[in-house]
């Protein structure tokens, strides 16, 4: 990833994040200098990184009803 100078890792969520950061770190890179981590799942585990891991808040009932929905429109064509 650092090669192909990708700029930021988005992952789906905390588990990958923290999996993700532990492995860039013990590799030598600098997050986020070389290389920026975000986490679509927001739960207070990030909380003990330094730097933080950037995260939003997905609503995943939310997301849920959309993709179903979007799978019945789908089947229904």
């Amino acid at each position: 990833m650092i090669a192909k100078k990708v700029q930021c890792i988005i992952c789906g969520d905390d588990v990958i994040s923290t999996w993700m950061m532990s492995r860039l770190q013990a590799g030598g890179y600098r997050v986020p200098k070389d290389i920026a981590i975000a986490s679509l799942y927001n739960s207070s585990s990030l909380n003990c990184f330094s730097p933080s891991i950037t995260a939003v808040s997905v609503p995943a009932r939310q997301v849920g009803i959309r993709m179903g929905t979007q799978m019945i429109h789908c089947l229904g064509q």
